[in-house]
């Protein structure tokens, strides 16, 4: 059993303390971690995601620090059964996944992590000139499962449908294997989204509930 009273680690330029326990006695290896409250930069929560496989290639941008804690508990090895959670809070950032075609842009809310996805709680963030807020959950992240409940002061309709992007059509005679479904491909989603001002193209409207 090895008992991890205090561990810094370094990301970026920010530091994150682990404590607990590994214990290798019964032929495999069990985790007990906890990362007590720390503060982070924007771009060193991007690293830490990378790093930790969650979000690779993701984007953060923030002017403000970024507030997160969290935990790691299961059995990892013979077979992997490892339980996460955590929860990160922000303010003002920019995210931008590579799936995406443009940034969420001054994001705010709490990120409560899970072991099959996350939700958001009290979310608000821009899409271009389009507003949102409200609350959302995604399941799977190989296959995301998303719930929703969202509103809009004014918005864009087509602005907001366009963050995803669409899968690549395949070039002229191209060779090789297809490519893989895009995220956009396998996303699922299922929810409620009320503008109460917005245009689709040149059509304007309000109180439009989806």
């Amino acid at each position: 059993l090895l008992e991890v009273k205090r561990l810094e680690v370094e990301v970026g330029h920010s530091r994150l303390e682990i404590k607990g326990t590994v214990d290798n006695r019964r032929g495999g290896t069990r985790v007990d971690l906890d990362v007590p409250p720390a503060t982070l930069a924007g771009d060193d929560l991007a690293l830490l995601l990378a790093l930790t496989g969650v979000a690779p290639g993701v984007v953060i941008e923030a002017s403000e620090p970024i507030h997160m804690s969290g935990s790691v508990k299961g059995e990892m090895s013979p077979r992997w059964n490892v339980a996460v959670a955590g929860e990160v809070v922000v303010a003002g950032i920019s995210f931008q996944h590579p799936s995406m075609t443009r940034p969420l842009e001054s994001v705010y809310g709490t990120l409560v992590l899970k072991t099959d996805g996350f939700e958001v709680k009290k979310f608000a963030a821009k899409i271009g000139a389009s507003d949102v807020s409200g609350t959302l959950s995604v399941k799977d992240l190989d296959a995301p499962q998303v719930r929703f409940e969202l509103a809009s002061k004014s918005a864009d309709f087509m602005e907001l449908m366009s963050i995803m992007e669409p899968d690549p059509a395949p070039a002229a005679g191209a060779g090789g294997a297809p490519a893989g479904p895009s995220m956009l491909t396998r996303l699922r989603a299922n929810g409620k989204l009320a503008i109460a001002d917005g245009s689709f193209g040149t059509l304007r409207f309000s109180s439009l509930t989806s």
